[in-house]
């Protein structure tokens, strides 16, 4: 591991947790073995599934975990809410889940009917955050050295335009939905901070997580790059959003939702082309300006 590219997410371990006990990295792992895990979230069970090296130890997934393909032999724990009779049953030793997809009731109830588990939630607002979970999954599962190189890759990545920005930098939306309704996601989201890594603006309202949006605010913000979870064809031939610098430029394009909402062993896929995306529409808008 380049000691470059750790330092920035270990900084942000002492800053943030200065009397919790913290696990070792960089190939010591902790005393606890966790021989059972449930993974509550299509993101964890794509790390555990490809980086863990006992994938064995994965006992429970959801009914949307379904990559890495070996992990749909696992049994489906967790529908729309979790099976709290399949988990009691399971008694695991470690539970993962992200945030985003859990109430605290929900979470407290898990620790009721799983009170020897122990757990571990990624809540995951930017790219350091991701590195720093990925860092603690890895040092928990006994798999450090595999973990942490992953983590290395996605640091580089999402460094890609911090210290060197294109200009003009781009504005840039994400958005998911169907029938002519749109969700943005938040300018405080991990989606925003992979922008904001590739040298974009993200744009959307002003929220960690993905939110209604009207045509009017996006017409108002006039973003230069779509990207969307859902066809692109629906934004381009919306004629409300005909004006957007993104539909006139063709710069709306479709994503992989699994990758796209998912911060799970793909999310160097993500930053690839979030950073290939932005550089591109930036040296067409520089086109545009030097032409007059």
């Amino acid at each position: 591991m380049r000691l470059t590219r750790v330092l920035a997410p270990l900084l942000l371990l002492f800053s943030a947790a200065a009397c919790k006990k913290e696990e070792n990295f960089g190939g010591k792992n902790p005393t606890k073995v966790y021989g059972s895990v449930v993974s509550l979230s299509p993101s964890t069970t794509e790390l555990i599934g490809n980086l863990a090296l006992e994938g064995s130890v994965l006992v429970g997934r959801t009914q949307a975990c379904n990559f890495p393909p070996h992990v749909t032999s696992v049994p489906v724990v967790c529908s729309d809410k979790p099976d709290y009779e399949r988990i009691a049953k399971l008694q695991p030793d470690l539970i993962v889940l992200d945030a985003i997809l859990f109430s605290p009731a929900e979470i407290e109830k898990l620790k009721q009917v799983a009170p020897k588990a122990e757990f571990r939630i990624l809540d995951a607002k930017n790219v350091d955050q991701f590195i720093d979970f990925v860092y603690r999954l890895g040092s928990d599962l006994q798999s450090s050295s595999r973990f942490s190189e992953y983590a290395d890759k996605v640091y580089a990545k999402s460094r890609v335009a911090r210290s060197n920005p294109p200009e003009p930098k781009p504005k840039v939306a994400v958005l998911i939905g169907g029938a002519g309704e749109y969700w943005a996601a938040g300018t405080d989201s991990f989606l925003a901070d992979t922008i904001v890594g590739g040298g974009g603006i993200p744009v959307g309202p002003k929220s960690a997580k993905f939110e209604r949006v009207n045509v009017e605010t996006l017409v108002a913000e006039n973003p230069d790059v779509i990207m969307t979870g859902d066809s692109k064809k629906q934004i381009e031939k919306d004629p409300r959003l005909a004006s957007l610098s993104a539909v006139k430029s063709k710069s709306v394009y479709d994503f992989d939702p699994d990758i796209l909402l998912r911060a799970g062993t793909r999310v160097e896929i993500l930053l690839d082309k979030m950073n290939s995306v932005i550089a591109a529409r930036s040296a067409e808008m520089r086109g545009e300006a030097g032409g007059g």
